[in-house]
Parts: structure tokens; C-alpha cells; sequence
């Protein structure tokens, strides 16, 4: 389960962090910030989840890389909820959506890579995913 969750969060960051790296200074789609700051946490939070959800890493590895991305995503939120430019460091300011993902996969990620039951595969018809 951690695995598949590593896999999906690390595309989806990684997407938000490639169109981010061609859009800078500004709000990508009007919705989301993608200052260098967040372009850079997002390009090496995403290349750790990818790399332990697309190659045969130790289940502990893969909670591991859960935990920090959560921790840092969370705090991450939580700094930027106080303060929108996070001390100047994201000149354009964060919008509700920056905070909802922040939080949301953030929190998402710390619980998976803490619980015990993470460490099960994804099964379909009694046939592990993963």
C-alpha cells in the first residue's frame, strides 16, 4: 500500500514540479504557486518517492521516504497557512489550493508511512500489485 502511494504522489508532485520549473514567479493556472522554493522541495521530494515506488525498495525505505515528505509538506503548509510568503521565500504567495495540497498529501503521507497495515501489498483477486 505504501509502495502504490509512494508511486501516485511522486507523479503527481512531479508533475506540479517539471510545469512549475517552466512558470516561474507567477500562480501556475491561476490556482497553485510554483516559486523556486516549492519547485525545488517538490523535484527532490518527488524523485525520492519515485525512486522507492518504481524499484524493489525495502518497505522500510518507502515509509521512511513517506515520513520525511510528510513532515516536510506538512510543516511546509503550517508555515505557509501563517504566513502566505513564508518569510519571502515564495514571492508570489500561496493560495487555499497550495494549503489543501500541502495538508492533504502531507498528512496523507505521514499516516501511511507510520501505520503498520502500509506494509501489506495492494491486492486484486488474491493477486498481490505490488
Amino acid at each position: 500500500m505504501a509502495k502504490a502511494y509512494a508511486l501516485m504522489l511522486g507523479i503527481v508532485i512531479g508533475s506540479h514540479a517539471l510545469l512549475g520549473w517552466f512558470i516561474e514567479g507567477s500562480l501556475m493556472l491561476g490556482l497553485f504557486n510554483v516559486d523556486l522554493v516549492n519547485d525545488v522541495i517538490y523535484t527532490v521530494s518527488a524523485a525520492a518517492l519515485l525512486l522507492v515506488g518504481a524499484t524493489p525498495a525495502p518497505v522500510k525505505a518507502i515509509q521512511a521516504v513517506l515520513v520525511l515528505v510528510g513532515l516536510v509538506f506538512v510543516l511546509l503548509g503550517i508555515g505557509s497557512m501563517l504566513d502566505e510568503n513564508l518569510g519571502g521565500v515564495l514571492p508570489s504567495g500561496t493560495t487555499i489550493l497550495d494549503h489543501l495540497l500541502l495538508l492533504g498529501t502531507g498528512a496523507g503521507a505521514l499516516l501511511l508511512g507510520l501505520s503498520p497495515w502500509a506494509r501489506r501489498p495492494l491486492v486484486t483477486s488474491g493477486t498481490a500489485l505490488n
